[in-house]
Parts: C-alpha cells; sequence; structure tokens
C-alpha cells in the first residue's frame, strides 16, 4: 500500500469550510482511482508524552486551532502518481485549491508518503 498523509493546523471556525473542501476533493480523488480518497482524522491527544515530541510541538497550534490528519490510499507508489497526474490536471481540483489556500495557511501543513508494509 501507498499512502499520502497530511497534517493540518485548523482554525475551530473554520472546520466546516475545510470538510466542505475535502469532501468535494476526496470524491475527484476517488473518481480518479484512488484506493480511498482523503478521510480525515482529529487529533485527540497530540502533546509530548513518553520522552516523545507531540505534534504541538512541531505544528504549535493555537488555543482556537486543531490539528487535523488526511490520509490518501494507494495500490503503490506508480499508481499514486497516475491518479495524482489527473486529480492535479483537473480544473475544479484546481478551483477548490485556489479556495482552500485562501481559506487555509498550506505553509503549515506537514505532508509525506508511506509505503509499507515493511518487514
Amino acid at each position: 500500500m501507498y499512502f499520502q498523509i497530511y497534517l493540518y493546523v485548523i482554525p475551530q471556525n473554520k472546520r466546516d469550510l475545510f470538510l466542505e473542501i475535502i469532501n468535494k476533493v476526496r470524491e475527484k480523488y476517488e473518481h480518479f482511482g484512488a484506493l480511498e480518497g482523503e478521510h480525515i482524522y482529529i487529533a485527540r491527544d497530540a502533546n509530548p508524552k513518553y520522552g516523545c515530541l507531540g505534534l504541538t510541538t512541531v505544528m504549535k497550534p493555537a488555543r482556537d486551532e486543531e490539528i487535523w490528519m488526511g490520509i490518501i490510499k494507494f495500490e503503490n507508489a506508480k499508481h499514486a502518481e497516475e491518479v495524482l497526474s489527473k486529480t492535479d490536471a483537473d480544473p475544479e481540483v484546481g478551483r477548490l485549491y485556489d479556495e482552500f489556500v485562501e481559506n487555509f495557511q498550506v505553509d503549515r501543513i506537514l505532508r509525506c508518503e508511506f509505503e509499507g508494509p515493511v518487514g
């Protein structure tokens, strides 16, 4: 499996707008062949514990902000590349991205890709 993971800092007063945009984009990912479009999860405890850093240490949310995670699932890296090239070329996705950038701080999003399971 291959996953794209996003960690967001979301203002509480923009929760509905965030979910509205993400849900529309999820449909596009799935239309273009992703195994699962972006599903969203909210952090319930992102503080340091057990000697580990917490996401609050890295992402530094304000009191009125929350940390959320999005996961998109693909078969493998090649499949992800194929789906993403179609998704990125879609005009509606481009419009949704512009709306997202107008309302959320993209430079505060952490993004990575994972492949596995390993071992």
